[in-house]
């Protein structure tokens, strides 16, 4: 695949040929993720709440479907970093036309939305000592305002949950 790049650059240049990004190059929103009862994510035998932040970094006004993802859910996989065991929660069911009502994000705006990740959910992997990566991702089609581009939106983000020793 590198030899392919270089190889389309190479001939690019060689040619004067501008090779142009694709929309999904461009950067239009981040994807933070925090831990609502504590900081660092710490389980302490009890559900942990987190909390999604989605900011517009771009300069242009974006279409989020935001009530769609706040019934949907994001995608959420859990992994044992020790055991690399993975277990990917199920997202809701959302009326589908939700997909196409957009919350217009102005440059720098920003959403909130929470996720709860069960204390079960958590003891499935260990009881005794809990380290595990949450991967969070809305994975939602986001639309440039004044625009008629529709671009996919991944906003794959990474947080831990870790305890020294868990009371069952």
């Amino acid at each position: 695949m590198r030899n392919g790049l270089a190889f389309l650059i190479l001939i690019s240049t060689l040619y004067n040929i501008p090779l142009q990004a694709s929309p999904m190059d461009k950067l239009y929103l981040s994807t933070t993720l925090t831990c609502k009862s504590n900081s660092p994510c710490s389980f302490t035998g009890e559900d942990i709440i987190v909390n999604i932040n989605i900011k517009n970094i771009s300069e242009n006004s974006i279409g989020f479907p935001a009530e769609f993802l706040q019934r949907r859910g994001p995608f959420v996989t859990i992994t044992d970093r020790s055991t690399k065991k993975t277990f990917p929660k199920r997202t809701n069911l959302a009326p589908h036309d939700l997909i196409n009502k957009f919350t217009v994000l102005k440059s720098g705006d920003s959403l909130d939305f929470d996720t709860t990740i069960r204390k079960s959910e958590i003891l499935s992997f260990r009881i005794d000592v809990v380290d595990l990566v949450l991967t969070i991702s809305p994975s939602v089609t986001i639309k440039l305002i004044n625009e008629s581009e529709f671009i996919p939106y991944d906003g794959e983000s990474e947080i831990g949950i870790t305890s020294l020793e868990v009371q069952p």
